[in-house]
């Protein structure tokens, strides 16, 4: 939210196709032209009520995820709303290029306060739909809250053990940029 006009400029004067956002700390009462202009079919899935309820937050601030896919793109683009978790702030969209070749994008945040029991059900739901993808590409991306993946300590637990079963299963690769 702080940086929607940075945002709205960089997507005027960058030649991508697609934004992935997380984090996003966006409302109702934002707009999506706040962040990208008429060239972008935007997605966003803001912090709900509900899920702010099992986070056990005080605060409904912060969260949220948006997808920005450029609509001169000549892509079709499909919110795949039943693969979302009703519990783990994510977005999910198929894009279908005119050739037929799809890409499946999900974008997520998952707060640093989810209990191991509830992040260890949607990495195992993120591998049941991707094992349903067959050869399709598939992006999974965005804030896991898994320090300790990306630093490499050696103490591991349960979050970083699902994830890395979830890398190996699906033959993901990390990028931490």
């Amino acid at each position: 939210r702080t940086k929607a006009q940075q945002c709205l400029q960089a997507s005027q004067i960058l030649n991508f196709d697609a934004y992935c956002l997380t984090e996003t700390w966006l409302n109702d009462g934002f707009y999506s032209h706040e962040l990208f202009d008429n060239n972008f079919s935007v997605l966003r899935r803001d912090r709900s009520q509900e899920t702010y309820s099992r986070s056990n937050k005080e605060d409904i601030r912060g969260g949220g995820v948006c997808i920005a896919i450029k609509n001169t793109s000549n892509l079709k683009i499909i919110h795949q709303v039943e693969w979302q978790c009703d519990y783990i702030e994510d977005l999910w969209v198929t894009l279908i290029s005119s050739s037929g070749k799809k890409l499946h994008i999900c974008c997520c945040y998952i707060p640093g306060i989810t209990p191991a029991d509830i992040f260890e059900k949607y990495i195992s739901s993120i591998g049941d739909v991707v094992l349903r993808l067959n050869d399709d590409e598939v992006i999974f991306l965005g804030d896991q809250n898994v320090p300790e993946f990306f630093n490499g300590k050696l103490s591991r637990g349960a979050k970083y053990d699902s994830l890395l079963d979830l890398m190996d299963m699906c033959e993901f690769s990390q990028c931490n940029d």
